[in-house]
């Protein structure tokens, strides 16, 4: 359910996003560039042919407390488990997964394919701190990896931490299909 995520709670992504947003800006010819025609390959599979998480969340039940799919984008989808919890959330940039294909990336251009690009279909989730060791076995069950990228907190609004570890307000933004 959207509805549970709870203060204190672990913020955590199934595998990584950004590599669809990436495999879009190329075909859109936003002259984003790519590291190599393999990493294009395995962006445009992401964009095309994504795999949605079924097996991690069905070994998360019990587990976590809030979830959803991240079909438009890390910052926008977030915003529902957010509202839904009258919560609010802090992402650690540092702790993001990031794609070999992103890497090359100006900074503010990895930043919007991880933060707000759509069709990774990964799953964000809330779940104890007590519960890590639970997350982790459920991740290794499903054959997928997760991190823990961030918390929830009692005080309401989404925030990013630099890798200075200064908080700074995060607007969500889910993908705009019809922009």
């Amino acid at each position: 359910r959207r509805n549970a995520a709870r203060p204190g709670d672990g913020l955590w992504l199934s595998g990584r996003t950004g590599e669809a947003r990436l495999a879009l800006e190329r075909l859109r010819g936003t002259g984003w560039a790519l590291a190599a025609s393999a990493d294009e390959a395995l962006c445009r599979q992401r964009l095309e042919r994504p795999t949605p998480r079924l097996d991690l969340g069905r070994a998360l039940a019990g587990v976590a407390h809030a979830a959803i799919d991240l079909s438009d984008g890390l910052s926008g989808d977030i915003g529902h488990i957010l509202a839904a919890s009258g919560v609010g959330a802090e992402i650690d940039v540092a702790a993001l997964p990031v794609a070999p294909a992103l890497q090359p990336l100006a900074e503010a251009d990895r930043l919007e394919c991880l933060l707000n690009g759509g069709d990774d279909y990964e799953l964000l989730f809330t779940a104890p701190a007590s519960a890590r060791d639970d997350v982790l076995r459920a991740g290794a069950a499903a054959s997928t990896p997760v991190q823990c990228i961030g918390r929830i907190t009692a005080e309401a609004g989404l925030r990013l931490l630099g890798p200075d570890g200064r908080a700074r307000p995060l607007n969500a933004r889910s993908y705009d299909h019809f922009g």
